[in-house]
């Protein structure tokens, strides 16, 4: 079996500034849930081993999650936790990396962009540019390869030689430049994120397929400041820390976002700053952001936030990203991953996790199906949509789930958590803890829970919230009742008390009206 990756992006050098790579988040988390797919990807001879993403010359490191919820440091509302973490472009590098050990049966091309897509004829249209790079086994470097892909021969023209600009052209313009290639495939894989071009023609040539997508309602900005004593991005532990911190008040509904910066050794912190995008059009000078810093993350030194501030005035502002929901991960031939299939909020932390959990599945579907092609996409959904949808409407429910939503912490959505929380903090329920397993700051970070199903998780948040439903139900009706039973209490009293007094009364009366006559 072969297999050919395209992407429409330049391979991802060390130079992390690249335009095109510019829209992905700078940063990319492997917590417990998806290294527990890497091993187990890694075990079944299929992935990476963890020793190969690991070090400073692949630009991921392990980290000291540190997660706080608000206020000022110590606080006992904060959690540590280890993951592995850096820039997209160093996991990318990675996987490239181990795909091309894979004996030859990986390409990978490089400034290669889907410009059609026929499902029925399972056939699909790319672009490239003239020069551009793939990687893989040396014999996928000819003009002309040929292999069998189930029952057919199929070719691949990759051309080596450059057409030469025209008479009065110059060179890299007009004709000659991009070349159109058209692939006969036996399984389309549309791993192409949240604007997936597989998923659009999905929606436009099956009848039964649809998809809900909508923008995150965060923006963010980013910023690269001096290290300060105060925030140390060295873990107790020798690891590199991460700090992820909370606004202190419900209506800016952020989160602050600190990692330090490989490039310069640790002696910078690069930082994400999210918030509702009501909560940027107050914010016009640097004092402003200063102001903000201040009050709503005590945790940072004021000189800090001062640096932090000056970059915020300038720094541009950007959409956090999108929700995907599909009705089906699948279609004849075809099969739905990552953020084409579910994209998430990137803050929440789920995002890689959830991509490299889907490479383990479809891994797994693909030994069921002992090289059927043809049965996979039906056993793909199968496996996965469920978990797919639950991620998110989950991620959909995380804002409000935290207090952070316009109604704050009287929102139901947080009432419900916490009671469900705290219920089975008290009685020590076995069962997954709702709020930690979904929540924007807490999920990225959950060593405990590295394999629940998310379609399990949105389960027991909806048993929680009957249930809180039902007690708050229960409570109501009983403070009814006994206001009730007080009401009609005060109303006999007084009733009574009342013709107590009449009869008193019609006594006194009775005696003066009938005294008697004494002799």
């Amino acid at each position: 079996m072969y297999v050919d990756v395209y992407d429409e992006r330049p391979f991802p050098s060390d130079v992390e500034d690249q335009a095109a790579w510019l829209e992905r988040m700078w940063f990319s988390l492997l917590s417990a849930r998806g290294l527990k797919a890497v091993v187990e990807a890694a075990a079944a001879q299929a992935g990476v081993p963890l020793s190969d993403l690991l070090g400073p010359d692949t630009g991921i490191l392990q980290y000291t999650a540190i997660v706080q919820a608000s206020g000022s440091l110590p606080d006992s509302r904060v959690s540590h936790t280890m993951c592995l973490g850096g820039p997209e472009t160093a996991f990318v590098r990675a996987f490239a990396r181990a795909a091309e050990q894979l004996q030859g049966r990986v390409a990978l091309h490089w400034g290669t962009a889907a410009t059609r897509i026929d499902l029925a004829d399972r056939r699909l249209w790319v672009r490239r540019r003239k020069g551009s790079t793939s990687s893989g086994s040396s014999h996928w470097q000819e003009r002309e390869r040929r292999y069998t892909h189930g029952d057919r021969e199929c070719g691949l023209q990759q051309p080596d030689v450059e057409q030469q600009p025209q008479q009065g052209q110059e060179a890299g313009e007009g004709p000659g430049e991009e070349e159109e290639e058209e692939v006969q495939y036996d399984l389309l894989v549309g791993a192409d994120d949240w604007n997936s071009k597989v998923r659009q023609a999905a929606e436009q040539q099956l009848s039964d397929f649809t998809s809900t997508v909508t923008a995150v309602p965060l923006q963010h900005k980013e910023f690269t400041v001096d290290a300060h004593a105060e925030l140390p991005m060295v873990s107790s532990s020798g690891g590199c820390a991460m700090w992820t911190l909370a606004a202190a008040r419900s209506r800016y509904g952020g989160s602050l976002f600190l990692v330090p910066d490989a490039r310069s050794g640790g002696l910078r912190v690069r930082g994400h700053l999210s918030m509702a995008p009501a909560s940027w059009r107050e914010l016009v000078e640097a004092a402003d952001y200063q102001a903000l810093l201040v009050q709503e993350y005590p945790a940072l030194p004021r000189d800090f936030a001062a640096q932090v501030a000056q970059q915020l005035v300038a720094s541009p502002l950007q959409e956090s990203g999108h929700r995907v929901l599909c009705s089906s991960l699948h279609g004849p031939s075809m099969v739905l991953l990552g953020s084409a299939a579910h994209a998430i909020c990137p803050n929440v932390g789920n995002g890689l996790n959830a991509d490299v959990e889907d490479a383990g599945i479809l891994y797994q579907v693909l030994q069921q199906v002992q090289g059927n092609l043809a049965a996979l996409p039906e056993q793909w959904s199968a496996a996965r949509l469920a978990d797919a949808q639950a991620l998110v409407r989950l991620d959909a429910e995380s804002v409000r789930r935290r207090g952070r939503g316009r109604l704050g912490r009287l929102d139901p959505l947080y009432l419900s958590a916490v009671v469900a929380s705290r219920a089975r903090h008290l009685l020590r329920w076995r069962s997954v803890r709702s709020r930690r397993d979904v929540e924007p700051q807490a999920a990225p970070v959950d060593s405990e829970r590295r394999a629940v199903r998310y379609s399990k998780i949105e389960a027991q948040v909806r048993r929680d919230d009957a249930v809180v439903a039902a007690a708050a139900t229960g409570l109501a009706a009983l403070v009814t009742i006994e206001a009730q039973v007080r009401r009609d209490d005060a109303v006999v009293a007084a009733a009574a008390t009342g013709l107590a007094a009449l009869v008193t009364v019609l006594f006194n009366w009775l005696g003066r009206r009938f005294k008697p006559q004494w002799s």
